[in-house]
């Protein structure tokens, strides 16, 4: 009996072996302004394709995309640059709820959802950046766009 429950527990160990748990990733910046630096999020590792994150002004460093990355949400909870110097995929939502969010560098981000731009907040594309949104983006009464490089908007 306590061999096969030993057995049971073995087989089910190895099921969660290697998964992944999605959540959320807080930008906390104070080690380098390196994406891929796990010591800059709240976590300890750099976000998942499943993670929600948050990016908020205030911190030591902003951060820069440093190598291609997948996340599932974006959200710039106060004015922050997000430089990217590698692409970065947003499989679901962008949501500016605080402050400026300015993307800057020379590459390009692709929002596979919707985008939103709350009031009083401005969402800024800065020359050399391509930003496609595979939905809608909504930019609120006293929200702001400004487009110094490429926008793309793709209605599915």
């Amino acid at each position: 009996m306590r061999l096969r429950t030993l057995i049971s527990f073995i087989a089910i160990s190895f099921c969660f072996i290697g998964r992944s748990y999605a959540g959320t990733a807080t930008w906390t910046g104070g080690s380098s302004v390196n994406w891929s630096n796990g010591s800059n999020w709240a976590s300890g590792h750099t976000p998942t394709p499943g993670d929600d994150v948050f990016i908020g002004g205030g911190t030591t460093f902003a951060p820069t995309v440093d190598g291609a990355f997948s996340i599932k949400s974006l959200e710039a909870t106060s004015s922050v640059t997000l430089t990217l110097s590698a692409s970065l995929s947003v499989t679901k939502t962008l949501l500016v709820s605080g402050g400026t969010l300015t993307f800057a560098g020379t590459n390009s981000a692709t929002f596979g959802g919707t985008g939103t731009i709350n009031n009083t907040c401005t969402f800024i594309i800065g020359s050399g950046n391509t930003v496609t949104f595979n939905s809608l983006l909504s930019v609120s009464a006293g929200g702001a766009l400004t487009n110094n490089g490429s926008l793309i908007l793709i209605q599915v």
